[in-house]
């Protein structure tokens, strides 16, 4: 048996299970309350060598909210199914995270988390580096895995990874609708301000998925 809807936080022991759109919510909302502090936003705006506006910030939210959606594979959605109903490898969610976004070659799940707007953002993929190292190191690309992965992305039972994607990308573009908003100014490219936002995804990580502030949700609501 597999369940109907991404988890992304799991917790065997109790049988409890917390939907991946609220995970990933908690997180970014931990970063996004971390960011109105004076000394974080103050490092933050050094470290970019200019103030960041309300825009900019949801849009670092955003970026924060992808952190883990390499989840969405059932390869890794199998670690917390009862015993038999994945018959093949288990996965991490990491480099996975990039083979959702970028190597799929499956344009619904793309346009679904607005992969194209997101990448607008930025001159160039530092930042997304920054989140996908949200465990305390970088992701180190393990070369052309595309047919490997359109294998593992497939309807099994209940889940379905790609209307999990539609669904997951139709409440962040509600939740973060400034991010969205139109301008082009692009998101701070320099190196220390890399490494900071990296620090900071990886705090809110820590943060956000601590069980006392974070309730668990089995299914999506709408609401954040």
């Amino acid at each position: 048996m597999t369940f109907a809807a991404p988890w992304g936080k799991s917790d065997r022991e109790f049988g409890v299970r917390h939907h991946l759109a609220h995970h990933c919510a908690d997180v970014a909302a931990t970063f996004l309350v971390m960011t109105h502090l004076p000394a974080i936003r103050s490092r933050m705006e050094k470290a970019a060598g200019r103030a960041l506006t309300r825009v900019e910030i949801d849009r670092l939210g955003v970026l924060v909210f992808l952190h883990d959606i390499g989840k969405l594979f059932p390869s890794f959605q199998a670690k917390a199914w009862p015993s038999g109903s994945w018959n093949g490898e288990l996965s991490g969610h990491v480099l996975e995270a990039i083979d959702v976004l970028v190597r799929l070659d499956e344009r619904s799940v793309a346009a679904a988390l607005h992969v194209h707007r997101v990448q607008q953002w930025q001159n160039e993929t530092g930042l997304f580096d920054a989140v996908l190292a949200h465990h305390g190191r970088p992701a180190v690309d393990a070369g052309d895995r595309r047919a490997q992965m359109r294998a593992r992305w497939r309807t099994v039972g209940k889940y379905d990874p790609t209307q999990s994607a539609i669904e997951i990308g139709q409440v962040m573009s509600s939740w973060f609708a400034t991010a969205f908003s139109e301008t082009d100014r692009q998101l701070p490219s320099t190196a220390e301000f890399e490494h900071l936002f990296a620090g900071l995804t990886a705090l809110a990580d820590w943060i956000g998925s601590s069980r006392p502030i974070a309730s668990y949700a089995t299914e999506l609501n709408c609401t954040f």
